[in-house]
């Protein structure tokens, strides 16, 4: 993992690209029964409408550190506190009309005690998956990379 890139801020990061965040929510990441929390985006977004995705956006000007904007994402988007930032995968990258967007991806792990509420504006559902359960949800190719790689992270950090 880039620790140094876990204490950047915004302002560090080239700003001819759009900077977002991807978390990776493991429940038991040791175990061979993990699951990843994935969050059902909202039939109104208008870019991959319903599709299933890591919880996560823009890294802002206010977040003290890119760690900061990890917690503060996860907390966000599921009400979730992140316990400890175990590990980084690679990045996913796409196109948009005005800048090339990065989204850094972290696997997480939560509090155990915490209770996942999605924030309704942004999702309609969430769900703790297994890899297995990859092949029958609505999820974007770029999107089931990032979760793919992101157990076979915890299968080699184990």
């Amino acid at each position: 993992m880039d620790e140094q890139r876990l204490h950047l801020r915004l302002q560090d990061l080239p700003p001819s690209k759009c900077w977002v965040i991807g978390a990776a929510v493991f429940q038991e990441p040791e175990s061979d029964n993990r699951t990843i929390l994935l969050l059902k985006r909202t039939s109104h977004e208008t870019a991959f409408s319903n599709a299933w995705e890591l919880p996560g956006g823009h890294v802002e000007e206010t977040d003290e550190t890119i760690a900061h904007a990890v917690k503060r994402e996860v907390l966000e988007e599921t009400s979730l506190d992140v316990a400890r930032i175990i590990g980084e995968i690679d990045p996913m990258t796409w196109g948009s009309k005005t800048k090339s967007n990065v989204q850094l991806n972290y696997v997480v792990t939560a509090h155990p005690r915490g209770t996942v509420k999605p924030n309704p504006e942004e999702h309609s559902d969430w769900r703790w998956a297994k890899l297995e359960d990859l092949e029958s949800l609505y999820i974007t190719p770029a999107m089931k990379k990032v979760v793919q790689d992101a157990f076979a992270f915890t299968v080699g950090s184990a």
